[in-house]
């Protein structure tokens, strides 16, 4: 970030925000005018530029791969007048021309308002709570009655197999930042012969701004159930980490629930 000059700025704020979802992270620029931004969904985002003595400098920032996006903001002088200006641009940045498929997203707070189930099958308790998606028999999930396959995207790495609690290990819902779902006009970057994709974010300790940082939830449900989640992120420059345990006891391990089988109890 410079002046007209062509100086660095330190100590400028700089907001990436995205209107639609709410997402918005914030950082300051450092001595030679850079800044960072790490581990952000696949997103078109408004990038906002301010310091003190300076006009504010707006920006749209497209992410759609892992590949780094360098951005060069120079910041105007400030001019010494008064008027009232009406701008439109927020409403704008709820539209995404470049996007035409059917997408909904979903953030970390929102998951963890919505009833879904403890343990790894929360996050099939979240693809479930769409309109017109429902599971089979077996565990398989259908997106608009569709018997195609979904796909799950997660972290950039397209993954085709079921990620159900009947198939494999389900990704744990504790850890997603973000789920942008597609059901709909999916692009071609996914492929096809595809009903949905669940594009997902995982979260991360850069950008935290904490060497070390925890929590721990405890939950119970009914048949005796209860779970534990700890976590623990943290990071410094280029380095973060985030480590998350799940812990689940019930005594409806098996389904359908019969009180005289033996092996309903699990872990």
């Amino acid at each position: 970030m410079v002046n007209p000059n062509g100086w660095a700025v330190q100590g400028a704020r700089v907001t990436l925000s995205h209107a639609l979802s709410g997402f918005e992270r914030e950082t300051h620029t450092q001595a030679g005018g850079s800044f960072s931004l790490a581990n952000l969904p696949y997103q078109s985002y408004v990038l906002a530029a301010s310091k003190d003595g300076f006009a504010e400098e707006r920006q749209t920032v497209v992410l759609r791969s892992n590949v780094p996006v360098s951005i060069a903001v120079r910041l105007g002088i400030s001019e010494h007048s008064e008027s009232l200006s009406v701008s439109a641009f927020g409403a704008a940045a709820l539209v995404e021309p470049e996007t035409t498929g059917t997408r909904t997203e979903l953030t970390a707070s929102i998951i963890e308002r919505m009833p879904t189930s403890i343990g790894a099958r929360g996050l099939e308790s979240v693809l479930l709570s769409f309109p017109g998606f429902a599971a089979d028999a077996n565990g398989a999930i259908h997106p608009r009655g569709a018997h195609n396959q979904m796909t799950h995207v997660v972290d950039g790495m397209p993954i085709s197999d079921q990620l159900t609690g009947a198939f494999a290990n389900a990704i744990d819902p504790n850890i997603v930042q973000t789920i942008e779902l597609y059901t709909g006009n999916i692009p071609a970057e996914f492929g096809s012969k595809i009903s949905g994709v669940a594009n997902i974010t995982t979260i991360s300790g850069l950008g935290s701004g904490r060497r070390f940082s925890g929590d721990t939830q405890w939950s119970t449900a009914q048949f005796d159930t209860l779970s534990q989640v700890t976590q623990l992120s943290g990071g410094v420059g280029r380095f973060g980490y985030v480590a998350s345990f799940t812990t689940l006891k019930s005594h409806r391990y098996l389904d359908q629930v019969s009180l005289d089988n033996l092996h309903n109890g699990g872990n």
